[in-house]
């Protein structure tokens, strides 16, 4: 955890207790058993395991007048049946505020700290795991992340037009697997500063046009060339800028949401012509979540969007296309449920090799049972399948989860 982020969760965990009332302190555990037929999302004799995870966390919740404030942190283990080489151990704090300095000034911010990992068979490694150019790693790809976001509001709630800054920063350094230099994890440490310009103005009781500006500039500590996997020569720097216009509506007590349509341009710091990659990428680019809300307790959730990823395995960026549908119902005070459908289209663009194509399809189900306001048993299940024109990234994938959470306040 670098200084800044100690720093800025110092301050919120001060503020906080400072005169705070109402704290509400809340221990947790959360249990799960999980099997799934494809360990290492792989096209070709697929291993199952039974996986055990473990997590345990703490909240902290605080009010001071209109301000507040909350500290957590949560750890996760998990066990796996077969080829222990798989378990992991993750840590997660944070500490946010959201401050109101009079009716028209707010300010929100948040700071964390991760401690996470790749599952084998994802990111760097991902494919078919006969034809990585190096040694199949003897532990998960483990990374520290810190990140800090930002958010001025300038604005009444019900007044005609507000103003919104935010700048939202995050570093990822990974912790093992490093060498070779060439393969390994180092290539891979980023660091990312988004700073968004949104202006709101209010054209109905409930509905607001919008315009919006960001600006995003990506850091690879070690000079990382996806496209030939080196820790030299041209590098995968990056600036990417946003401009969007769009809505944020409430137009019914059934109907919430929002659209952003722009456009995004991504240019690279050092372009290198075919060898690495072109000097830019252009493309249309859109956000939109929407939610229905025929009854009280059921509603449905469509989003979309579209923009670039940076690729941990093949080419210079993926143009990434997003679909997904989920169903929430409350059958009972006691019984929910939740069914979704999530489509991918990845398209990996660099100009030296041929394009890869993958199209990934998530399908999943999951139900809830609450044995008391504490406690709660739940079951999930998800299908997981992706088409690629390069065959060694096809897999196909069933995963079966049943758990049980229990809150200790």
């Amino acid at each position: 955890m670098d200084r800044n982020t100690l720093k800025y969760i110092a301050l919120l965990s001060a503020g906080a207790y400072a005169g705070a009332v109402n704290a509400d302190i809340t221990p947790s555990i959360d249990v799960k058993e999980k099997f799934t037929d494809n360990v290492y999302y792989q096209n070709h004799n697929e291993q199952d395991s039974w996986i055990t995870t473990v997590t345990p966390g703490v909240t902290v919740k605080m009010n001071q007048g209109a301000n507040k404030y909350e500290l957590g942190a949560s750890t996760e283990a998990g066990y796996y049946s077969v080829d222990s080489r798989n378990d992991y151990t993750d840590w997660l704090a944070y500490g946010k505020a959201g401050l109101e300095f009079d009716s028209t000034n707010h300010f929100d911010v948040r700071a964390g700290w991760t401690h996470g990992h790749d599952d084998i068979g994802t990111g760097r490694t991902e494919g078919d795991l006969r034809t990585l150019p190096f040694t199949m790693p003897s532990h998960p790809d483990e990374y520290d992340k810190t990140d800090l976001d930002v958010k001025y509001t300038f604005g009444a709630k019900d007044s005609r037009g507000k103003l919104v800054l935010r700048d939202i920063y995050s570093e990822q350094n990974y912790t093992n697997n490093e060498r070779p230099v060439a393969f390994g994890t180092d290539p891979q440490d980023t660091a990312e500063n988004e700073v968004r310009e949104t202006a709101y103005l209010k054209v109905m009781p409930k509905t607001s046009v919008l315009l919006e500006a960001r600006q995003k500039k990506i850091t690879y500590d070690h000079g990382y060339n996806a496209l030939t996997a080196q820790g030299a020569g041209p590098t995968m720097d990056s600036d990417e800028s946003k401009v969007y216009v769009g809505a944020e509506w409430e137009a019914t007590a059934k109907t919430t949401g929002a659209i952003r349509l722009g456009h995004l341009d991504k240019d690279f710091v050092e372009p290198n012509g075919v060898v690495s990659h072109p000097d830019s990428y252009s493309i249309p680019s859109w956000e939109s979540d929407i939610t229905w809300r025929p009854r009280t307790y059921s509603n449905f959730v469509l989003s979309t969007a579209r923009g670039f990823v940076d690729s941990a395995n093949t080419g210079s960026v993926i143009d990434e296309t997003r679909l997904s549908l989920t169903w929430n119902h409350e059958w009972s005070s006691v019984i929910g449920s939740k069914v979704y459908a999530l489509r991918l289209q990845d398209d990996y663009k660099s100009p030296a090799i041929n394009e890869r194509e993958d199209t990934v399809t998530k399908l999943g189900a999951g139900t809830y049972y609450k044995l008391n306001k504490r406690a709660k048993l739940y079951a999930d299940y998800v299908f997981t399948d992706r088409d690629s024109n390069e065959n060694r990234f096809d897999y196909n994938r069933n995963l079966f989860i049943i758990g049980a959470k229990v809150d200790f306040n």
